[in-house]
């Protein structure tokens, strides 16, 4: 064999060498990309917490600028309290004048008058009958001295007309002790109409204390002043939007899969994630959930399937990957995009 044939020999075995590598590479490359699920369909997450003016009123001072850190209970602005100070002393006023007409006072003294009334036309009564009781006695004992001629017809009709006037007071003790008892059943209920006024005081005492501490816009969690649409002098409207906090708890990240993408995604696989915002660098994760609708779902306008132009659109479903890389997380921010692969094998 010459040179040539032998040289020829070489580069023939050498190409053939390079396409196997080649091939084992590419098998190997392939079967890495079998394993893995990716997107660039990634965001970075966080909390994101909407400060709105509880009560209406003009902004008296804002104590917080853009991207400034706050700690949770940090007082962010106050609206002008006054109003809602004289509607508090109104509220504790009304609260009094109910305390006043209670069973503690005009209601609980009408109360022990009829009371005491009553007791006074009970013994009336018992007064009146015993009367009665002595008058028909003497009415009959007069009848039969009549009738034997002891006594003369004057005493007769002296013992009817008394009788007649026992049973008139009697009738009068009667009707007197009906009408306290009426009058006490009245002010037991004016004592019930007092205890239900002190309770309905003490809600709008309540309320009125309670819409005076909202004049103070309170950190509902730590974080770092964002999107502050509010200067002193404002008007307020209630359940206005004047600020929000990024929280610095915690960030992760939602990617959106197709739906022929997440048949093999389970919570606890392993997750690699890169950051538009790092430059290539990887992060480590891991999925913990798999939301359990599309993202169409929560839309504005959901998709109604059983209208007559139905196009089949392959759907989105959001995973949520926590990041294990705790030393990133003072750098991202909630909106980055991010490229994620996820470990499914």
């Amino acid at each position: 064999m010459n040179k040539e044939t032998h040289r020829k020999s070489n580069k023939l075995a050498i190409g053939l060498g390079a396409l196997a590598v080649a091939c084992l590479g590419g098998g190997a490359f392939w079967w890495h990309l079998q394993g893995l699920e990716r997107t660039d369909n990634a965001q970075v997450e966080g909390t994101v917490v909407p400060v709105h003016a509880r009560v209406a009123g003009f902004a008296q001072r804002v104590l917080v600028k853009d991207d400034q850190d706050v700690k949770k209970g940090d007082t962010l602005f106050v609206i002008d309290p006054t109003e809602y100070v004289l509607r508090l002393r109104q509220a504790e006023a009304e609260l009094w004048a109910a305390r006043a007409n209670s069973r503690q006072g005009v209601a609980g003294a009408t109360a022990n008058v009829a009371s005491a009334q009553k007791l006074v036309a009970g013994s009336n009564l018992e007064a009146a009958r015993a009367n009665l009781d002595r008058a028909r006695t003497e009415l009959d004992r007069a009848r039969t001295l009549r009738a034997k001629d002891v006594v003369s017809q004057a005493s007769l009709d002296a013992a009817e007309a008394s009788f007649r006037s026992a049973q008139a007071a009697f009738s009068a003790a009667q009707e007197q002790t009906r009408a306290t008892g009426f009058s006490e059943t009245g002010a037991q209920a004016q004592e019930k109409l007092g205890d239900a006024r002190i309770a309905a005081a003490q809600a709008a005492v309540e309320v009125a204390r309670t819409q005076l501490s909202w004049t103070a816009g309170i950190a509902a969690v730590s974080g770092h002043v964002a999107k502050r649409n509010l200067e002193p002098g404002q008007f307020l409207s209630a359940g206005q939007p004047v600020l929000s906090l990024v929280s610095d708890s915690a960030v992760w990240v939602v990617a959106n899969l197709k739906e022929t993408q997440v048949e093999r995604v389970r919570p606890g696989q392993s997750v690699d994630v890169e950051v538009d915002a790092l430059s290539g660098r990887k992060l480590t994760g891991k999925v913990r959930t798999v939301q359990w609708a599309t993202g169409a779902r929560f839309s504005l306008l959901p998709p109604d399937n059983a209208s007559g132009n139905f196009t089949k659109v392959v759907q989105r479903i959001p995973v949520r990957i926590d990041l294990l890389d705790t030393a990133a997380m003072g750098v991202l921010r909630p909106g980055m995009s991010a490229n994620i692969s996820i470990r499914v094998r």
